[in-house]
């Protein structure tokens, strides 16, 4: 087995990450909605109109949290963006190869 050691390298534990942006936004009034996958969005007199596969919304202000799906929603990001699979594998070191 071969390895790579970058020590500036790190990984984020997403749902964690996820529930704790979600709590802060929940504490300054926003509400979330989930279960329901955007299909456009839209500016709409001061602020915007999101529709879901279920429902329509109106919010002042958006949080677009799409990851690396985002340039579906943000046309002019999808050149910047793109989903990439990230393999992470975790090993312990036997003890017995010294």
């Amino acid at each position: 087995m071969r390895a790579i050691f970058q020590p500036g390298a790190g990984y984020v534990r997403s749902e964690v990450a996820i529930r704790a942006y979600a709590a802060a936004a929940g504490a300054l009034g926003a509400e979330i909605a989930t279960g329901s996958a955007v299909r456009r969005w839209e500016r709409h007199g001061a602020g915007f109109r999101v529709h879901t596969a279920s429902d329509s919304y109106r919010a002042r202000r958006l949080v677009f949290t799409a990851g690396a799906w985002v340039g579906h929603l943000l046309p002019e990001l999808h050149p910047l963006c793109r989903a990439e699979r990230q393999v992470v594998p975790w090993t312990e070191r036997d003890q017995d190869l010294r």
